[in-house]
Protein backbone atom coordinates (compact mmCIF):
# COMPACT_ATOMS: atom_id res chain seq x y z
CA UNK A 1 0.00 0.00 0.00
CA UNK A 2 1.52 3.31 -1.13
CA UNK A 3 1.53 6.14 1.39
CA UNK A 4 -0.95 4.75 3.97
CA UNK A 5 -0.72 7.96 5.99
CA UNK A 6 -2.13 9.94 3.05
CA UNK A 7 -4.95 7.39 2.69
CA UNK A 8 -5.64 7.61 6.40
CA UNK A 9 -6.02 11.39 6.11
CA UNK A 10 -8.71 10.85 3.46
CA UNK A 11 -10.58 8.43 5.70
CA UNK A 12 -10.40 10.42 8.94
CA UNK A 13 -12.23 13.67 9.49
CA UNK A 14 -10.15 16.90 9.45
CA UNK A 15 -10.30 17.41 13.21
CA UNK A 16 -8.81 13.96 13.95
CA UNK A 17 -5.16 13.77 14.92
CA UNK A 18 -3.62 11.49 12.28
CA UNK A 19 -0.25 11.62 14.04
CA UNK A 20 -1.75 9.75 16.99
CA UNK A 21 -2.42 6.77 14.71
CA UNK A 22 1.00 7.07 13.06
CA UNK A 23 2.74 6.99 16.44
CA UNK A 24 0.63 4.14 17.84
CA UNK A 25 3.17 1.55 16.77
CA UNK A 26 0.52 -0.31 14.78
CA UNK A 27 0.78 -0.92 11.03
CA UNK A 28 -0.92 1.97 9.25
CA UNK A 29 -1.73 -0.29 6.28
CA UNK A 30 -3.83 -2.49 8.59
CA UNK A 31 -5.41 0.57 10.21
CA UNK A 32 -6.45 1.83 6.77
CA UNK A 33 -8.01 -1.57 5.97
CA UNK A 34 -9.82 -1.53 9.31
CA UNK A 35 -11.38 1.85 8.65
CA UNK A 36 -12.24 0.94 5.07
CA UNK A 37 -14.33 -1.89 6.48
CA UNK A 38 -16.07 0.62 8.73
CA UNK A 39 -16.83 2.65 5.62
CA UNK A 40 -18.18 -0.44 3.86
CA UNK A 41 -20.51 -1.08 6.81
CA UNK A 42 -21.83 2.46 6.68
CA UNK A 43 -22.25 2.49 2.90
CA UNK A 44 -24.18 -0.78 2.98
CA UNK A 45 -26.37 0.54 5.78
CA UNK A 46 -27.01 3.77 3.81
CA UNK A 47 -28.05 1.84 0.69
CA UNK A 48 -30.39 -0.42 2.62
CA UNK A 49 -31.95 2.53 4.41
CA UNK A 50 -32.35 4.76 1.37
CA UNK A 51 -33.33 2.11 -1.20
CA UNK A 52 -35.20 -0.49 0.84
CA UNK A 53 -36.35 1.42 3.95
CA UNK A 54 -34.53 -1.03 6.18
CA UNK A 55 -32.11 0.08 8.89
CA UNK A 56 -29.33 -2.44 9.49
CA UNK A 57 -28.17 -0.47 12.54
CA UNK A 58 -30.50 -2.31 14.87
CA UNK A 59 -31.86 -0.42 17.83
CA UNK A 60 -31.75 -2.08 21.27
CA UNK A 61 -35.54 -2.54 21.21
CA UNK A 62 -35.53 -4.07 17.72
CA UNK A 63 -32.90 -6.61 18.72
CA UNK A 64 -34.73 -7.40 21.95
CA UNK A 65 -37.87 -8.09 19.92
CA UNK A 66 -35.87 -10.41 17.65
CA UNK A 67 -34.86 -12.53 20.64
CA UNK A 68 -38.31 -14.09 20.35
CA UNK A 69 -36.74 -16.03 17.47
CA UNK A 70 -34.96 -19.12 18.89
CA UNK A 71 -32.34 -19.05 16.14
CA UNK A 72 -31.21 -15.59 17.29
CA UNK A 73 -31.70 -16.05 21.02
CA UNK A 74 -29.57 -19.22 21.01
CA UNK A 75 -25.89 -18.53 21.67
CA UNK A 76 -23.19 -21.16 21.22
CA UNK A 77 -19.84 -20.58 22.91
CA UNK A 78 -16.78 -22.78 22.44
CA UNK A 79 -14.87 -23.30 25.71
CA UNK A 80 -11.12 -23.77 26.10
CA UNK A 81 -11.79 -27.50 26.22
CA UNK A 82 -13.42 -27.18 22.77
CA UNK A 83 -16.82 -27.99 24.19
CA UNK A 84 -19.88 -26.09 23.02
CA UNK A 85 -21.91 -24.33 25.69
CA UNK A 86 -25.47 -23.33 24.87
CA UNK A 87 -27.00 -20.22 26.46
CA UNK A 88 -29.66 -17.64 25.69
CA UNK A 89 -28.89 -14.06 24.77
CA UNK A 90 -32.13 -12.94 26.42
CA UNK A 91 -30.82 -14.10 29.80
CA UNK A 92 -27.83 -11.77 29.61
CA UNK A 93 -29.24 -8.47 28.35
CA UNK A 94 -31.76 -5.80 29.22
CA UNK A 95 -34.10 -4.26 26.67
CA UNK A 96 -32.13 -0.99 26.53
CA UNK A 97 -28.65 -2.55 26.35
CA UNK A 98 -26.65 -1.46 23.28
CA UNK A 99 -26.55 -3.95 20.42
CA UNK A 100 -23.13 -5.57 20.12
CA UNK A 101 -21.49 -6.29 16.78
CA UNK A 102 -21.81 -10.04 17.38
CA UNK A 103 -25.51 -9.70 18.09
CA UNK A 104 -26.03 -7.62 14.96
CA UNK A 105 -24.16 -10.18 12.89
CA UNK A 106 -26.30 -13.02 14.26
CA UNK A 107 -29.50 -11.21 13.26
CA UNK A 108 -28.28 -10.15 9.82
CA UNK A 109 -26.95 -13.65 9.08
CA UNK A 110 -30.38 -15.17 9.78
CA UNK A 111 -32.15 -12.50 7.75
CA UNK A 112 -29.78 -13.03 4.83
CA UNK A 113 -30.51 -16.76 4.92
CA UNK A 114 -34.26 -16.14 4.68
CA UNK A 115 -33.87 -13.61 1.87
CA UNK A 116 -31.55 -15.91 -0.06
CA UNK A 117 -34.11 -18.71 0.21
CA UNK A 118 -36.76 -16.31 -1.09
CA UNK A 119 -34.57 -15.14 -3.94
CA UNK A 120 -33.69 -18.74 -4.84
CA UNK A 121 -37.36 -19.73 -5.05
CA UNK A 122 -38.11 -16.65 -7.10
CA UNK A 123 -35.44 -17.38 -9.70
CA UNK A 124 -35.76 -21.18 -9.69
CA UNK A 125 -39.53 -21.64 -9.65
CA UNK A 126 -40.64 -18.51 -11.53
CA UNK A 127 -37.58 -17.51 -13.57
CA UNK A 128 -37.72 -14.13 -11.82
CA UNK A 129 -41.17 -13.40 -13.30
CA UNK A 130 -44.21 -12.91 -11.09
CA UNK A 131 -47.57 -12.14 -12.71
CA UNK A 132 -49.49 -11.06 -9.61
CA UNK A 133 -46.82 -9.02 -7.82
CA UNK A 134 -48.17 -5.57 -8.72
CA UNK A 135 -51.48 -6.06 -6.93
CA UNK A 136 -50.61 -8.60 -4.25
CA UNK A 137 -51.37 -7.71 -0.63
CA UNK A 138 -52.44 -9.60 2.47
CA UNK A 139 -56.10 -9.04 1.55
CA UNK A 140 -55.78 -9.92 -2.13
CA UNK A 141 -53.67 -12.96 -1.26
CA UNK A 142 -56.35 -14.36 1.05
CA UNK A 143 -59.11 -13.70 -1.46
CA UNK A 144 -57.11 -15.18 -4.34
CA UNK A 145 -56.39 -18.32 -2.29
CA UNK A 146 -60.13 -18.73 -1.71
CA UNK A 147 -60.88 -18.28 -5.41
CA UNK A 148 -58.29 -20.88 -6.39
CA UNK A 149 -59.82 -23.39 -3.97
CA UNK A 150 -63.29 -22.65 -5.33
CA UNK A 151 -62.08 -23.07 -8.92
CA UNK A 152 -60.37 -26.36 -8.13
CA UNK A 153 -63.57 -27.66 -6.57
CA UNK A 154 -65.41 -26.95 -9.85
CA UNK A 155 -62.93 -28.97 -11.90
CA UNK A 156 -64.62 -32.36 -11.81
CA UNK A 157 -62.41 -35.29 -12.74
CA UNK A 158 -63.02 -36.40 -16.31
CA UNK A 159 -65.48 -33.60 -16.93
CA UNK A 160 -63.49 -30.42 -16.30
CA UNK A 161 -65.52 -27.23 -16.09
CA UNK A 162 -68.12 -28.36 -18.60
CA UNK A 163 -71.04 -28.50 -16.16
CA UNK A 164 -69.88 -25.55 -14.06
CA UNK A 165 -68.82 -23.11 -16.73
CA UNK A 166 -70.91 -20.19 -15.45
CA UNK A 167 -69.56 -20.50 -11.92
CA UNK A 168 -66.04 -20.80 -13.30
CA UNK A 169 -66.46 -17.64 -15.36
CA UNK A 170 -67.81 -15.81 -12.33
CA UNK A 171 -64.72 -16.80 -10.32
CA UNK A 172 -62.48 -15.74 -13.18
CA UNK A 173 -64.18 -12.35 -13.37
CA UNK A 174 -63.61 -11.76 -9.65
CA UNK A 175 -60.01 -12.93 -9.94
CA UNK A 176 -59.44 -10.51 -12.82
CA UNK A 177 -60.77 -7.64 -10.70
CA UNK A 178 -58.13 -8.48 -8.10
CA UNK A 179 -55.33 -8.62 -10.69
CA UNK A 180 -56.47 -6.63 -13.74
CA UNK A 181 -52.96 -6.23 -15.20
CA UNK A 182 -51.90 -9.88 -14.85
CA UNK A 183 -52.68 -10.80 -18.45
CA UNK A 184 -50.42 -13.83 -18.35
CA UNK A 185 -52.71 -15.73 -15.95
CA UNK A 186 -56.13 -14.98 -17.42
CA UNK A 187 -58.34 -16.96 -17.76
CA UNK A 188 -57.76 -18.62 -14.41
CA UNK A 189 -58.87 -22.06 -15.60
CA UNK A 190 -55.87 -22.29 -17.90
CA UNK A 191 -53.28 -21.06 -15.40
CA UNK A 192 -54.52 -22.62 -12.17
CA UNK A 193 -51.31 -24.57 -11.29
CA UNK A 194 -49.13 -21.53 -11.99
CA UNK A 195 -51.34 -19.20 -9.96
CA UNK A 196 -51.53 -21.65 -7.06
CA UNK A 197 -47.74 -21.94 -7.02
CA UNK A 198 -47.29 -18.17 -7.11
CA UNK A 199 -49.75 -17.66 -4.26
CA UNK A 200 -47.81 -20.17 -2.14
CA UNK A 201 -44.69 -18.12 -2.82
CA UNK A 202 -46.43 -14.94 -1.61
CA UNK A 203 -47.53 -16.80 1.50
CA UNK A 204 -43.85 -17.61 2.07
CA UNK A 205 -43.00 -13.91 1.66
CA UNK A 206 -45.69 -13.03 4.18
CA UNK A 207 -44.15 -15.42 6.73
CA UNK A 208 -40.74 -13.81 6.17
CA UNK A 209 -42.27 -10.35 6.71
CA UNK A 210 -44.00 -11.48 9.89
CA UNK A 211 -40.83 -13.09 11.23
CA UNK A 212 -38.84 -9.90 10.66
CA UNK A 213 -41.59 -7.40 11.47
CA UNK A 214 -39.45 -5.74 14.23
CA UNK A 215 -37.15 -4.57 11.42
CA UNK A 216 -39.88 -3.56 8.98
CA UNK A 217 -38.80 -6.13 6.39
CA UNK A 218 -41.08 -6.29 3.33
CA UNK A 219 -39.85 -8.97 0.94
CA UNK A 220 -42.92 -8.56 -1.27
CA UNK A 221 -42.30 -4.84 -1.76
CA UNK A 222 -38.62 -5.52 -2.46
CA UNK A 223 -39.62 -8.01 -5.14
CA UNK A 224 -42.07 -5.52 -6.60
CA UNK A 225 -39.38 -2.87 -6.75
CA UNK A 226 -36.73 -5.28 -8.04
CA UNK A 227 -34.72 -4.67 -4.87
CA UNK A 228 -34.45 -8.14 -3.33
CA UNK A 229 -31.12 -8.98 -4.95
CA UNK A 230 -29.69 -5.60 -3.95
CA UNK A 231 -30.83 -6.04 -0.36
CA UNK A 232 -29.25 -9.50 -0.16
CA UNK A 233 -26.04 -8.24 -1.76
CA UNK A 234 -25.69 -5.33 0.67
CA UNK A 235 -26.44 -7.56 3.64
CA UNK A 236 -23.69 -9.90 2.44
CA UNK A 237 -21.24 -7.01 2.05
CA UNK A 238 -22.16 -5.71 5.49
CA UNK A 239 -21.69 -9.14 7.05
CA UNK A 240 -18.29 -9.59 5.39
CA UNK A 241 -17.14 -6.15 6.54
CA UNK A 242 -18.25 -6.86 10.12
CA UNK A 243 -16.39 -10.19 10.07
CA UNK A 244 -13.24 -8.45 8.81
CA UNK A 245 -13.51 -5.84 11.56
CA UNK A 246 -13.81 -8.46 14.27
CA UNK A 247 -10.92 -10.42 12.76
CA UNK A 248 -8.61 -7.40 12.33
CA UNK A 249 -9.34 -5.48 15.52
CA UNK A 250 -7.29 -7.60 18.02
CA UNK A 251 -4.10 -6.59 16.14
CA UNK A 252 -5.04 -2.90 16.30
CA UNK A 253 -6.27 -2.16 19.83
CA UNK A 254 -4.82 1.38 19.93
CA UNK A 255 -6.32 2.33 16.56
CA UNK A 256 -9.69 0.96 17.63
CA UNK A 257 -9.51 2.98 20.84
CA UNK A 258 -8.37 6.16 19.06
CA UNK A 259 -11.25 5.81 16.59
CA UNK A 260 -13.64 5.32 19.53
CA UNK A 261 -14.96 2.07 18.10
CA UNK A 262 -16.74 -0.11 20.64
CA UNK A 263 -17.76 -3.52 19.33
CA UNK A 264 -20.22 -3.79 22.20
CA UNK A 265 -22.21 -0.93 20.69
CA UNK A 266 -22.94 -0.82 16.94
CA UNK A 267 -23.82 2.86 17.27
CA UNK A 268 -20.07 3.62 17.39
CA UNK A 269 -19.67 1.73 14.12
CA UNK A 270 -22.48 3.27 12.10
CA UNK A 271 -22.34 6.79 13.52
CA UNK A 272 -18.65 7.15 14.20
CA UNK A 273 -17.64 10.80 14.43
CA UNK A 274 -14.04 10.29 13.37
CA UNK A 275 -14.39 8.47 10.04
CA UNK A 276 -15.72 9.76 6.71
CA UNK A 277 -18.39 7.69 5.00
Amino acid sequence: MLNPERLLKKILRPDVDVDAFASSGEALEETVDLFRNVQKCCKARAWLLESAGFDAALSPQAFTDLLALPEIDRLETVTRDLEVEISRRSDARQADDPVAVGELNAALRELYKDLEETRSRWTRDFESRLYLIDAISDDSLKRAEDLVVAMKNLNWQGVGFLVSIWKARSIEAEFKKLFPLADGVHPLRQSLPRVESELKFYAHCRRVNEKWSPLGVDATAWLRGNLLSGVAQNLEELGNAIWNLVYESPRLPKSVELAELDFNDVETLFNNKKIFY
